[in-house]
């Protein structure tokens, strides 16, 4: 975990870097390059976040949602005061600003953390020594494999999605500037927080399972709802389904790598997880992005997002037939 930690500080100062840097460019491939640059830390960031959290779980027996929830009310609780601030002076680096000074008083908090034990430090060195080794061991784990192809395609759709739904309210739906953050602020801070608190007892219910196939309904159901919505508030009004798809979907996405994966390879397993996604969601971006300047039709990315998410179901679904859940878990 002491490693972990420094990793997590000079990320951290690296966003921070790549944020004023975002702030202050003028010029498109100045922009651009400090974007590409923001994306491959943020990329590595969350990866060794989920892994130390899941650490701590173990440790303090506090339940991975309920930890991950203070970052949505931290969302939640600054996203509007922010929106306020850069619509009443129209000027979009007070955004960039806010970013930068919680991404130092993060970087802070990172020298706080200390090995939780022995163990853990033990398992840390093996998993240095094996990474090489190790990710030959993943690729042909044909359970971890369907996992990371259901996650890159289920939340890969759902970044994506996140990224042009500024081009489908205010072309499409002729909204307001302001409806894109209300979207924003309505699915990432207001729907995740209660469904955060519950996930703990929902999962111990349903199962791991049950659980992520309740999540991926609920992306379907929401990139249903939002491409027929005829007004923004309606758009608005589905990412209340957003909460919903989060909190049931990564952690038990976690545990089944968990279960499936050895556990000096676990961080390279989450670690690869992520990437994986990233690497799908930017290829996306960029098939949606030519689609749309094509057809000028916004209707035709969410036929591009909901063909993903149902492969990735259909994906899930032969796993939990060939693979089936242990009896502590299944739902």
């Amino acid at each position: 975990l002491k490693k972990t930690s420094l990793l997590l500080l000079i990320i951290l100062v690296m966003l921070a870097i790549s944020s004023v840097a975002l702030g202050l460019a003028n010029i498109f491939m100045t922009f651009l390059f400090f974007r590409i640059m923001y994306e491959i830390f943020s990329s590595g960031y969350f990866p060794l976040l989920d892994k130390t959290t899941l650490q701590v779980e173990l440790f303090f027996h506090v339940p991975f949602p309920i930890m991950r929830v203070f970052g949505s009310i931290g969302y939640a609780i600054i996203l509007f005061p922010v929106i306020l601030l850069v619509d009443a002076f129209n000027n979009y680096q007070i955004a960039f600003l806010f970013m930068v000074a919680f991404f130092i008083i993060s970087a802070y908090f990172t020298t706080f953390l200390k090995p939780v034990d022995k163990a853990i430090q033990a398992n840390t060195v093996h998993e240095r020594a094996s990474i090489f080794v190790g990710l030959k061991d993943l690729i042909t784990n044909k359970p971890y494999v369907l996992i990371v192809m259901m996650y890159m395609l289920v939340l890969g759709a759902m970044d994506v999605s996140g990224s042009f739904q500024g081009i489908h309210l205010t072309n499409t739906l002729q909204a307001p500037k302001i409806a894109i953050s209300l979207a924003v602020f309505v699915a990432a801070g207001i729907s995740e927080v209660p469904i955060m608190f519950a996930a703990p007892r929902m999962h111990k219910k349903f199962g791991w399972y049950t659980s992520i196939t309740i999540a991926i309904l609920a992306v379907l159901l929401r990139f249903g709802l939002e491409s027929i919505a005829t007004t923004w508030q309606l758009f608005v009004a589905a990412k209340m389904l957003h909460g919903v798809s989060i909190a049931l979907l990564i952690s038990p996405v976690l545990m089944l790598v968990k279960q499936h994966v050895p556990q000096e390879l676990f961080s390279t397993a989450i670690t690869f997880l992520a990437s994986a996604k990233a690497l799908l969601v930017t290829f996306t971006s960029i098939i949606v992005g030519y689609f749309n300047d094509l057809t000028s039709n916004t209707y035709t990315m969410y036929s591009i997002y909901i063909s993903l998410v149902i492969i990735g179901f259909s994906l899930f679904i032969y796993y939990r037939k060939k693979y089936q859940p242990t009896k502590s878990s299944i739902a």
